[in-house]
């Protein structure tokens, strides 16, 4: 699951939501909705999160589609 892993993540890194969502150019209130599954993260949202976090998007997203999205 997108969120789940999303969380682990972040955690596993020491980042706060707060610090994460700063790095990545992105709302906390935007990432916490990502982390719970409430909203799906878009192309450049994902592409920001892979890069602040150090990891493919395919590790990041499994099973998440990924393709430009309008």
């Amino acid at each position: 699951m997108v969120s789940n892993n999303l969380r682990e993540e972040r955690v596993k890194k020491g980042l706060s939501v707060t610090k994460l969502a700063c790095q990545a150019g992105l709302a906390p209130s935007t990432l916490s909705e990502f982390e719970r599954g409430l909203r799906r993260p878009w192309p450049r949202a994902r592409a920001d999160l892979s890069r602040v976090l150090g990891i493919s998007e395919s590790e990041l997203f499994p099973g998440l589609e990924l393709r430009n999205e309008h």
